[in-house]
């Protein structure tokens, strides 16, 4: 499990002052990304090596309001690793009511940059997964 915070902003609602439904993508794209760097990882690494990490799939549960100023955690889980996917779920907390405000699923899958075609999770990605899982 890995916990990313943060601050609803004014842009991140729409005009009734709420969170703009596809906000809840950005946070958890946003976890992902501090979740490998506290991993000693960086994507820019992923980007220039052989590999894309695509989203091939995503869903999201709109909760609870989330409104400007409210304090949010983000959690991480690792609930599915397959041969070349990993299905990552987040729990968005509002931390200013106590509310749990969304879910979020998100499955990926490791493709060969030049083939296009799936290829299984190298073993670095492997255990840096695995520590997360549930």
């Amino acid at each position: 499990m890995f916990t990313y915070r943060s601050k609803i902003r004014l842009q991140h609602t729409d005009a009734t002052g709420v969170l703009f439904f596809p906000v809840q993508f950005q946070f958890a794209m946003e976890t992902l990304e501090d979740f490998f760097v506290s991993k000693g990882f960086s994507l820019k690494s992923l980007f220039s090596s052989s590999y894309f990490f695509p989203v091939v799939h995503a869903e999201a549960d709109y909760l609870a309001p989330l409104m400007v100023g409210d304090d949010l955690d983000i959690t991480l889980n690792v609930v599915k690793m397959g041969t070349s996917s990993v299905t990552f779920h987040y729990t968005l907390q509002n931390m200013s009511t106590g509310s749990m405000a969304g879910r979020v699923e998100v499955i990926h899958v490791l493709v060969d940059k030049e083939k296009r075609t799936s290829v299984p999770l190298p073993n670095f990605l492997k255990e840096i997964f695995t520590a997360e899982s549930i």
